[in-house]
């Protein structure tokens, strides 16, 4: 890990467990890091009544009432909205991009997809089609490089 990690990164994580404690653990093998700062904008999406709960159980009517208004329908019927959560990335992300420092994000897969979407301008999908498949496997990394595009 101390190959792949500059000097002086700034470490921010996701306050949900699974994160903080990968974060801790880096701060633990790279102690001349600043320590890892907790931001709950890189928290995952929220699914509501949905959370934690396999998507095979949850009745199709309802993943594709989600998806018929996927920029502001609730998952879960209390979650969060797509647009919401993009705001919340995106501030996270303006942030980053006005820093012009490098930094490390412990995060969640759905927070990659929406950096995915920012890197090309877009703050908003226009439907669940414009979400992007492809995204980070558990335990897995990826390098946004700077300057960041859009």
């Amino acid at each position: 890990m101390a190959s792949v990690l500059p000097d002086g990164i700034a470490v921010q994580t996701s306050p949900l467990q699974r994160c903080t404690q990968l974060a801790d653990a880096i701060a633990a093998v790279r102690p001349d890091l600043p320590l890892p700062r907790v931001d709950a904008r890189l928290a995952e999406l929220h699914f509501g009544g949905w959370e934690g709960r396999p998507w095979l159980t949850i009745a199709r009517a309802e993943v594709d009432a989600w998806a018929e208004d996927f920029r502001d329908a609730r998952p879960g019927g209390n979650g969060e909205s797509t647009r919401a959560f993009m705001q919340r990335v995106g501030a996270a992300w303006d942030d980053w991009c006005a820093s012009k420092q490098d930094a490390l994000w412990v995060t969640h897969a759905g927070v990659i997809r929406a950096v995915a979407l920012l890197q090309q301008g877009v703050r908003v999908p226009a439907s669940a089609a414009a979400w992007p498949l492809q995204g980070t496997a558990c335990g897995a990394w990826t390098q946004i490089e700077w300057p960041p595009a859009g």
